[in-house]
């Protein structure tokens, strides 16, 4: 399990329904519950309607896309469909790294004098907020999907 495998959020469940119906639930609970986007002919992307941080309320346009996690359907016989839905890794996750390591390069090679408590509290605190406000929506996210999936019958 690589380091990538630990940061994005991975769910994998199988359906007792068609690939087809799968679909049509997926549909139905477009705008409702989340924002549909088709990418191919069994892959969507499904954004949260509201997303704490990316400020992004009922599909309202951003910056960024926001809560967001890719299904991909997979059909493993005429009645059984393998759902798996999967995350990544957020920019501004990026983002505070890169900024962290710019202070860390200021402060080793540079005449600025950044106190050392911000390496050490700030960056990692901020890194770690972030990402937990992140996984929480996006595991809100994918629960939805699959409590919808599962209760349709």
């Amino acid at each position: 399990m690589s380091f990538l495998d630990k940061v994005v959020l991975t769910k994998t469940f199988s359906l007792g329904k068609s690939v087809d119906i799968v679909q049509e639930i997926l549909q139905a609970g477009n705008d409702d519950k989340y924002i549909l986007k088709k990418i191919d002919d069994l892959q969507y992307t499904c954004l949260a309607n509201s997303s704490i941080g990316t400020l992004i309320i009922k599909g309202g346009a951003g910056l960024v896309d926001g809560i967001k996690t890719q299904v991909s359907l997979n059909p493993l016989d005429s009645k059984l469909t393998e759902v798996t839905m999967k995350t990544r890794i957020r920019i501004e996750l990026y983002m505070v790294i890169i900024i962290w390591l710019v202070v860390v390069y200021t402060e080793l090679f540079g005449s600025q004098y950044i106190p050392f408590w911000i390496n050490l509290v700030v960056f990692p605190v901020t890194l770690l907020w972030f990402w937990f406000v992140y996984r929480f929506q996006e595991l809100r996210l994918q629960n939805k999907i699959e409590t919808l999936l599962n209760e349709v019958k």
